[in-house]
């Protein structure tokens, strides 16, 4: 059809050669001559873009921009096989009449169609079904340009996934990687080979970059829990070394979560009111691997706030942070192996001598044990801290200060003051990591609330990393 209609003279030449030929009427030579276009071409196409006539009708006839799967050749040429296979069925009912008088018509299709339903038993045709109407994944990504392709999630051999993905591209519109075919090209071979590999290593985002991908969706629905979590670990990745970016989360076949690839796309940013849905994965947990904030804040930041808040009852001013955070980070870098064991290490001595200072002392060093237990309970909100061994309760003041350090950092850990001060010491730390600067107390109480109502501590980090404070700040030439 498409060939007919972009080059006329040719379906005319073929129909006249065949009609003058065996002088048929007109009727039989125009379908004979359309199941013969169809076959010819789509078993052409079908054999891929490596095969000169794919690739030369692509380039060359514009009515065939929109045949760009493999697959979709072949479809024309089952057509035109079902076409001749009418005509054929039509030409042995009237050979059948003509030798036996007797025969009739409907016998002979009643065999036919036998011998069809027999097919199907022995090689049935699987159907996999769509919504004709399109889904709002689809209608997002038709009004997203791209400077390059779309990876859809997951892809594997026989999964019914990719003629989802196949039929949503006729909606979107855009041009889609991991399309189904009647063959793997390179690419997608690659990524499904990625993809099976568990973990899932880091050379699928080099791939996503070489290609190049624009965007990468994960349709969750067709994921089996344990392919979910080793896709999220692979997500949470790449979203914290800056390679991909979350946009947002869409309903099409169940629950899709759209992703730009930053590198092909550095200008896309998480939609407003996104929350990451990452399955089986506490958003708290992850809030600091997908902020923007430097990767040895969740242990050193952290902690320094929580002890500034459990000791003192304050939060400590940017100075303060600053000087600390860099103090107990100074030993360990977070890009080694075993950093954050290091780390942890080095908290009991960091204390013991952050316990020497004045501010510490002036309050701690006439209080007994028991008035410092009071002491701490009241700055975290009731954290249970354990006396020491061979430390009194009532001695006249707690001087020992492997001692004092011990019940400090037993506060400092305590799980249910970490849960408290979590949302609070979140928001701080994105003053102090990207803002430079101690929080203003109507910004952070506003940034706090809207934390503790929404849980959503990706849009929070997303928020102050765009701000207008945070980019002035990165523009700003070094002095």
């Amino acid at each position: 059809m498409r060939v007919a209609v972009a080059r006329p003279q040719i379906y005319y030449a073929v129909k006249a050669r065949l009609k003058g030929a065996r002088g048929r009427d007109a009727g039989r030579t125009d379908a004979g001559v359309l199941s013969a276009i169809l076959i010819a071409c789509g078993f052409a196409g079908s054999s891929g873009p490596n095969f000169i006539f794919y690739s030369w009708v692509l380039d060359h006839l514009w009515i065939f921009k929109s045949q760009r799967v493999p697959a979709h050749w072949a479809m024309l040429c089952y057509l035109g096989l079902a076409i001749g296979a009418g005509l054929g069925a039509t030409r042995i009912v009237g050979l059948a009449r003509g030798r036996r008088a007797g025969a009739r018509g409907a016998l002979i299709y009643a065999v036919l169609l036998c011998a069809i339903l027999f097919e199907q038993r022995v090689a049935p045709l699987s159907f996999v079904r769509g919504r004709a109407e399109p889904d709002e994944l689809s209608l997002r990504l038709r009004q997203t340009p791209m400077r390059g392709g779309l990876v859809e999630l997951p892809i594997k051999a026989g999964n019914e996934s990719v003629f989802y993905y196949v039929l949503r591209a006729a909606d979107h519109g855009r041009p889609l990687i991991t399309a189904a075919s009647s063959f793997s090209p390179p690419l997608s071979q690659e990524i499904i080979e990625l993809w099976q590999q568990r973990p899932i290593p880091d050379r699928f985002f080099e791939l996503l970059e070489a290609i190049p991908a624009s965007y990468l969706v994960v349709h969750y629905g067709y994921l089996a829990a344990d392919d979910a979590r080793e896709v999220d670990a692979m997500l949470r990745r790449g979203t914290k070394a800056g390679r991909l970016r979350f946009i947002n989360g869409y309903e099409a076949f169940r629950r899709a979560d759209l992703y730009a690839v930053v590198k092909t796309e550095p200008q896309a940013r998480t939609e407003e009111g996104a929350t990451l849905p990452l399955a089986g994965v506490d958003q708290r947990e992850m809030a600091f691997e997908f902020s923007t904030l430097p990767r040895a804040y969740r242990e050193t930041g952290f902690f320094v706030y929580r002890l500034y808040k459990a000791a003192l009852g304050r939060a400590p001013t940017f100075a303060e942070f600053e000087a600390d955070d860099k103090a107990l980070g100074a030993a360990v870098r977070p890009d080694e192996p075993g950093w954050v064991e290091r780390l942890k290490s080095q908290s009991p001595p960091f204390v013991k001598g952050w316990i020497a200072r004045q501010p510490f002392s002036q309050v701690y060093d006439r209080l007994t044990p028991r008035q410092m237990l009071a002491r701490l309970a009241a700055n975290t909100g009731g954290a249970h801290v354990d006396i020491p061994a061979g430390a009194s309760a009532d001695a006249d003041a707690v001087r020992v200060e492997d001692a004092r350090a011990a019940l400090l950092l037993s506060a400092v850990e305590d799980k249910g003051f970490i849960e408290r001060e979590f949302n609070a010491a979140f928001v701080a730390l994105h003053y102090f990591g990207l803002l430079r600067r101690g929080p203003d107390q109507p910004g952070f109480g506003m940034w706090v609330a809207s934390l503790d109502k929404s849980g959503n501590y990706y849009l929070i980090s997303q928020a102050f990393g765009t701000s207008l404070e945070a980019r002035a700040r990165r523009d700003a030439p070094e002095r």
